[in-house]
Formats: structure tokens, C-alpha cells, sequence
């Protein structure tokens, strides 16, 4: 049987500030059993859960098709996620989280904030731009009704009607 006292978390070995990980997560049909759960303190519980996060973000768009000639990933979008997954790993060792005594996010490095935008597929910049299309036509015609009197003339604020 395992007491409080002994409890330890299993990537640094510490001892206060506990917190019970899911080794597979309950979204994902993991249960409360002891045999998914570890302990982890508080730090290495938020470096696990970024990392948890970051690293299928990464390969996510690495695979991404885009442009005319269907290239896979954005070398852009993927050197800042790099990036970001480096600093993450780089701030929260063992022995910097002893240290500190806190978790650390890539956010305090001002290079992994700006993420390029996603370069879009020929096909979803013309599906944008029948969609936009579509809006400017119907902004028109309700603004075209709004204006109409019941005299058959228009009428637009500020302006003179005719």
C-alpha cells in the first residue's frame, strides 16, 4: 500500500506538491485505476501535459499539404513549433525544475510567439472566396432593402435622398 509520505514524482523525485497523472488520458478511455495513474509534481505534471500537446501539434503540421505544387509542411510554422518544443524541453529538466521549483512555458522567449500564418490550398482560398462573395451580396441586398423607402426612393443617413 502506498502512503502520502511515500509518494515520489517519477520524473524528478520529488515529494511535495503531488498531483495524480493519467498515463492515458480519460478522453481517451483511460480509467482511475492505479495502474494508469503515477505521480507527478505539480511542475512535471504542466511539463507533461505541454509536451502531451505540443508534440502531436508538430507533426500535424508537417504534414499539411499546401501551395500549388501540394507541398508537405510549412518550414515557416514548423521551425517555430520546433522551436517552442525546444525551449519547453530546454526550461523544464529535472534540474531546472528543482531550481525554480516551477514549471517554465516556451511563452518567456518572445521568438515562439509569432507563428506564421497557415499557407492555404488553392482549393480553400477559392471556397473563401465564393464565401465571401456570398456575403458581400447578401451585406448589399440588406443594406439595398434597409435604404428603400415605401415611396420606391432611397434613403441613406447623412446623405441626400434622391
Amino acid at each position: 500500500m502506498i502512503t502520502k509520505s511515500s509518494r515520489v514524482c517519477v520524473r524528478c523525485g520529488r515529494t511535495e506538491d503531488l498531483e495524480r497523472h493519467h498515463i492515458k488520458p480519460r478522453y481517451a478511455g483511460g480509467g482511475d485505476e492505479d495502474s494508469n495513474l503515477e505521480d507527478r509534481c505539480r511542475p512535471c505534471h504542466q511539463y507533461t501535459h505541454a509536451l502531451d500537446q505540443l508534440e502531436p501539434f508538430l507533426e500535424g503540421i508537417k504534414t499539411v499539404r499546401y501551395g500549388d505544387e501540394g507541398k508537405v509542411g510549412q518550414p515557416d510554422r514548423v521551425a517555430v513549433v520546433e522551436l517552442r518544443l525546444a525551449r519547453l524541453i530546454e526550461y523544464n529538466t529535472v534540474e531546472a525544475i528543482h531550481e525554480r521549483g516551477t514549471y517554465q512555458s516556451y511563452w518567456v522567449d518572445g521568438a515562439t510567439h509569432s507563428l506564421p500564418p497557415r499557407i492555404h490550398t488553392p482549393e480553400e482560398i477559392e471556397s473563401k472566396r465564393a464565401m465571401d462573395k456570398m456575403i458581400r451580396l447578401a451585406m448589399f441586398e440588406f443594406y439595398t432593402i434597409k435604404a428603400l423607402k415605401h415611396d420606391g426612393t432611397f434613403r441613406i443617413p447623412g446623405v441626400i435622398s434622391w
